[in-house]
């Protein structure tokens, strides 16, 4: 992470400006035997209180809502085969959201979350149509999934939601959060798909070096890994660049 402490004179209006912008809708996916977790093993409650011994300050209703959008960020990605493909991907996401947790954590800023983990996901700021924007897109695009009153008893499930991907993205989540695997993404920030365009006039050049565009700043990328339908980066640097004379597009 240390490399990535030289981000903290950066405004919490572009940050969450950017978000993370996945494909956020919900589909059955195609994978053909997934092994459905063993419900009696999960137990939000038990968690928490697990996780609170190692420096994050979560409930089990936190743990349900991050579970939730890590359902809906990766569940719907179409270049998911298979049970290990989901696992990479919820993995990917999941960490993020803890890399976004510890950026604050560590650099003692709010330019992610003011609320520790949980403040990653809930993190919004009204826009000048008086519109919430979210850090992940799919909160806004599921509105009734991020309900407090669908969270009656700390249920990761609800509504039309796959119980096995949903089970499989909170044990994920806590393999994130206690380290029992390692991050697919090299320490990012920030992911996006391939659709994604900030700029209906002089888009960012996204496979260049240059990767957010930040009020006048760009930012360049420290490094990008891909995994299925989401590319992730690292930051490097914001001040500002002509975007147009960067090599490497």
């Amino acid at each position: 992470m240390n490399r990535k402490l030289i981000l903290g004179s950066w405004g919490i209006l572009g940050l969450i400006g950017l978000g993370s912008f996945g494909n956020c809708y919900h589909r059955e996916i195609p994978v053909k035997e997934l092994i459905p977790v063993v419900d009696n093993e999960i137990n939000l409650e038990r968690d928490a209180q697990m996780l609170n011994g190692k420096d994050y300050d979560v409930t089990a209703k936190d743990l349900a809502r991050i579970t939730r959008v890590m359902y809906f960020e990766g569940t719907g990605d179409r270049q998911i085969n298979s049970v290990d493909d989901l696992k990479l991907s919820y993995t990917a996401i999941a960490s993020v959201i803890r890399n976004r947790e510890a950026f604050d954590r560590l650099n003692r800023t709010h330019k992610f979350t003011d609320d520790g983990l949980v403040g990653v996901v809930n993190r919004n700021i009204i826009n000048k149509k008086g519109k919430k924007i979210y850090q992940f897109s799919c909160i806004p695009d599921n509105t009734e999934y991020f309900e407090d009153s669908n969270f009656e008893n700390n249920a990761l499930v609800t509504g039309s939601m796959g119980v096995q991907e949903t089970e499989t993205a909170y044990t994920t989540l806590i393999d994130v959060l206690t380290g029992e695997v390692e991050d697919p993404t090299n320490g990012a920030l920030f992911y996006k798909t391939k659709e994604v365009s900030f700029r209906k006039k002089n888009p960012i050049q996204w496979h260049g070096q240059v990767a957010f565009y930040l009020g006048e700043d760009d930012c360049l990328i420290d490094h990008s890994v891909d995994r299925f339908s989401h590319k992730y980066y690292g930051i490097r640097d914001c001040s500002y660049v002509d975007y147009k004379n960067i090599p490497g597009d």
